[in-house]
């Protein structure tokens, strides 16, 4: 441990006694930050940027993801092999629909019917869980990580959607992207987000009438440590089935 710093001793004065002469005021200024910076030395160097630089990665830390990739990988070759399975091998729906914001109108959709679909889009697997209400429908998504600049690829692998992508930021040691897509055919439209590093990816969707990329993107933020808790616990939790649509 670092000594404190020291300060001259000064004599009191003596009871009855004209009060001390007031410092100049610069010179007060002076005192006060030459103090502030003798209290950060002893504190060590971590203490300064702990008072004076603000992490712009929100959310509490670097995600490890590594486990979770390994496990969704023997999910993905057995969802590839022998179909996706019957129920979401890697989150409760319920659970995570209670923590999205009301604009997205989870929990109704979470009531509905829940299947799940494994599908290959920009020439990674993915597996989506799936949770239909009336008439609102959510997803949560698992996924390898996509090659390139995201923007691009899904701009490509989405072709027939038109998509409004807001800012990517940094989070929790990957990147966060949400956007909205319109079907050109069919004019429906979804707020989807999702979240990558370099092993894994994560994602939600909501076609809630009143869906948003902030809010699904405040969702994801929320849920994150859950999903990548569950991906990574839910090897042998598969069993084959017809993949849901």
């Amino acid at each position: 441990m670092n000594p404190q710093p020291t300060v001259a001793f000064q004599p009191m004065q003596p009871v009855g006694g004209p009060p001390p002469a007031a410092a100049p005021a610069g010179r007060k200024k002076g005192l006060m930050a030459l103090l502030a910076l003798l209290v950060l030395a002893a504190l060590g160097v971590g203490a300064f940027f702990l008072f004076f630089n603000k992490d712009d990665d929100k959310g509490g830390g670097n995600l490890d993801t590594k486990a979770a990739s390994a496990s969704l990988k023997q999910v993905l070759d057995a969802a590839q092999t022998s179909g996706a399975p019957g129920q979401c091998p890697f989150a409760d729906l319920d659970a995570l629909a209670a923590k999205a914001p009301k604009s997205l109108d989870a929990v109704a959709a979470a009531k509905g019917t829940e299947t799940t679909s494994f599908q290959t889009l920009a020439d990674k697997r993915m597996l989506t869980c799936v949770a239909t209400g009336t008439p609102t429908s959510i997803r949560i998504l698992a996924a390898e990580p996509v090659d390139g600049t995201f923007q691009d690829v899904w701009t490509k692998a989405l072709s027939g959607f038109q998509i409004d992508f807001k800012k990517a930021e940094a989070l929790r040691g990957g990147t966060i992207q949400s956007y909205c897509a319109t079907a050109a055919q069919t004019n429906e439209r979804s707020c989807a987000v999702q979240w990558f590093d370099g092993d894994l990816r994560l994602g939600a969707v909501s076609t809630a009438k009143d869906a948003n990329a902030t809010d699904v993107q405040t969702w994801l933020t929320d849920i994150l440590d859950d999903l990548v808790a569950g991906v990574q616990k839910a090897v042998g939790a598969t069993s084959g089935s017809t993949p849901g649509t």
